[in-house]
């Protein structure tokens, strides 16, 4: 019941209200449900606290992270993708910014998860980016062996 009303508080435009609905009772999936709507209203305010819960690492599972990147993609919302990536101190897994960039319909939208892709690729701590190395070496060496 509470969660419920804390996920339905969430399209409104005060935030106090809706985090005051908040607390240890809260599960992922309402947390997720609250960010869907407040992103779907363009709730900034509210996104920018649910994204807080979300980030937090102990109470969160990773995957709920990542469905909110596909639908903040799907809802065509590029400062949402942007509070996201700024309040979520974490690599993007290639797969979900593939399926974020899949589901993203606006130019605008798909240009953003395109630098967040770029932006991993050439940061030498992002956990795939050694392995897109790895084949682009692969690469070269078949192009220098041919050549």
């Amino acid at each position: 019941m509470v969660g419920e009303a804390f996920a339905a508080a969430a399209t409104l435009k005060e935030s106090h209200l809706m985090m005051s609905l908040f607390d240890a009772s809260i599960s992922a999936d309402v947390i997720l449900t609250a960010f869907s709507n407040a992103a779907s209203r363009g709730r900034a305010c509210n996104v920018k606290k649910l994204v807080k819960l979300l980030a937090n690492k102990d109470r969160v599972p990773q995957e709920f992270k990542h469905k909110a990147f596909v639908i903040a993609a799907q809802l065509g919302h590029d400062a949402i993708l942007q509070i996201l990536c700024d309040g979520i101190d974490d690599y993007w897994p290639l797969a979900v910014l593939k399926e974020a960039l899949a589901a993203a319909k606006y130019e605008e939208v798909k240009t953003s998860i395109q630098k967040v892709i770029c932006d991993q690729l050439l940061d030498p701590k992002c956990p795939w980016a050694p392995m897109v190395k790895l084949i682009e070496d692969q690469t070269n060496d078949s192009t220098n062996a041919s050549g």
